[in-house]
């Protein structure tokens, strides 16, 4: 089964997760084979309650590439599950789980049934009208999947390499936004969330071999809204500016997604201007290095 992936629709409720600034309560997917000590398990997904509360309260997918860690017997996986972690003391609540998929690596990675209203799926072989908005001299390009060698996250040939380069102003940070997408020829911003139905944005980002070295990585998606700015963990002028990110792993797909939940939303979704993600490396090095795929962005 190796290179297969595995994808589960998860929804937690709120009171199952401890407060979102604190970090603590998280969800994995992982599979196990004979022993408990063989097993490997997906990127860390934050789950988090209260003020910039993240993946509570609504469905959203995990994913775990099997045998992308090295605890993996993906010749004899006998257990998969899902493992909600440090629940608070004395919490109750319900936590669901559905629609667990299992795709061979030549498969597009699965995602939620929710029909999105736009995609940024990078087919024409343009960069989609994303741009560099943090972090000079770090560069992206559409590129083949053929030419990258890895699992397709979309069903397309193409994706958007984003490269950080060593020494740019923001070392260990790259930032890259999208204020255009092609509607029949014209640009669809700004986006009116209210009118479409769309409740967030999620994207697919993969860590590439020569980003190797760092102590981990994180992604956060943002929207920019009628002069605000929110983010996974919280809504503010910054971008993300020390908000929280979700843990995205070395050579796998990992989904990231963004619902906000700030009481300012409910005016600002219906003046969505601008849509990005930040990659930051974790480990405090200002001289950060290497390739971050993204595809198939969606509006949902």
């Amino acid at each position: 089964m190796t290179g297969y992936t595995m994808v589960a629709n998860v929804y937690i409720d709120s009171t199952l997760a401890a407060p979102a600034d604190t970090y603590t309560t998280g969800l994995q997917l992982f599979d196990q084979s004979g022993p408990s000590t063989v097993w490997e398990s997906s990127a860390w997904d934050n789950v988090g309650s209260g003020t910039g509360a993240t993946n509570v309260g609504a469905w959203f997918p995990v994913t775990l590439v099997i045998g992308s860690g090295s605890g993996s017997t993906p010749s004899a996986v006998d257990q998969i599950g899902v493992q909600l972690t440090n629940i608070p003391a004395g919490a109750t609540g319900n936590f669901y789980i559905d629609d667990i998929t299992i795709l061979p690596s030549s498969a597009p990675t699965a995602t939620p049934t929710t029909v999105p209203n736009y995609s940024w799926t990078f087919e024409d072989g343009s960069s989609d009208g994303f741009y560099v908005d943090y972090n000079s001299g770090d560069t992206i390009t559409p590129t083949s999947y053929s030419s990258l060698g890895i699992t397709n996250a979309s069903g397309g040939v193409s994706a958007l390499d984003m490269t950080m380069i060593t020494g740019g102003t923001g070392g260990n940070d790259m930032q890259i936004e999208s204020t255009y997408v092609n509607i029949s020829g014209s640009n669809g911003f700004p986006i009116n969330f209210t009118t479409l139905g769309a409740t967030g944005v999620r994207i697919q980002v993969y860590v590439m071999p020569d980003a190797a070295g760092s102590s981990g990585y994180g992604a956060a998606n943002y929207i920019k809204a009628n002069g605000d700015v929110y983010s996974t963990g919280g809504v503010g002028g910054a971008i993300p500016g020390g908000y929280s990110y979700e843990s995205i792993a070395l050579g796998q797909w990992t989904e990231v997604s963004l619902q906000p939940s700030a009481s300012s939303w409910t005016t600002d979704m219906s003046d969505v201007t601008g849509l990005g993600i930040e990659i930051n490396v974790y480990g405090g090095t200002q001289s950060a290095s290497g390739d971050y795929i993204i595809d198939n962005m969606q509006v949902y």
